[in-house]
């Protein structure tokens, strides 16, 4: 057997394969870990008491179902902390001008839901205007600096959500409170992924082991 390698061809393969390898381990891990999200338990609470702090609504940027929403998020006076709930969405690509809660005609009700860890904001997340009680992503030290107190790390979301468009309001399923639904992208699909990467890197071996053979630098012939 002999093999002649190229060296550009071949350091150019190798970092081809190397990055592909890697997107692939990627999306399994994703499957992975959606795959255990899936089979979680949820651990339901109730938040009880509380009340809302003072200039506490803030609106949240969001997609739901396909459409531009707005998240209705409430800072909660628990006492010893201050707690973030999502109180429900609005349908609407401006913001809302007509609250869904209004704290002068009663006290807002949540239901069981669970304590969810909200993602950083990304590279590409606008900022939001805290002054206009705006949000594209949750910077929990300016929500401190606003409400003048340490607000928790992450935010209550009920199971059911009230939900406001042009044609009414009604009750929904909340997202945010499913894996299920807070993904688009379901566990099967990102399996494919990982095997559409770790097939292309396959291919690309073969590929070039195959271009090798053709043009007489890799020979499986005894040469002796």
């Amino acid at each position: 057997m002999s093999f002649r390698p190229l060296p550009v061809m071949t350091v150019c393969v190798v970092v081809s394969l190397g990055i592909l390898l890697m997107l692939g381990h990627w999306q399994w891990q994703r499957f992975s870990e959606k795959e255990g999200a899936l089979a979680a338990v949820p651990e339901w609470t109730a938040l009880e008491g509380g009340e809302l702090a003072s200039n506490g609504v803030f609106y949240m940027s969001t997609i739901l179902n396909g459409r531009a929403a707005w998240r209705e998020i409430l800072a909660m006076d628990m006492g010893e902390e201050l707690v973030l709930v999502t109180n429900g969405v609005v349908f609407s690509i401006d913001p809302p001008e007509v609250p869904l809660f209004d704290p002068e005609d009663s006290e807002p009700e949540f239901g069981e839901g669970l304590f969810r860890t909200p993602p950083e904001p990304g590279a590409f997340t606008p900022p939001s205007d805290i002054g206009k009680h705006l949000l594209f992503g949750f910077d929990f030290d300016a929500l401190d600096a606003e409400l003048g107190r340490a607000v928790r790390r992450q935010v209550f979301e009920p199971r059911r959500l009230m939900a406001r468009d042009e044609t009414g309001e009604g009750m929904i399923d909340n997202p945010q409170a499913d894996p299920a639904l807070a993904d688009p992208l379901p566990p099967a699909r990102h399996l494919g992924y990982a095997l559409t990467w770790w097939g292309m890197a396959l291919a690309l071996l073969i590929m070039y082991f195959v271009y090798h053979a053709s043009t007489g630098r890799l020979s499986f012939r005894n040469t002796v």
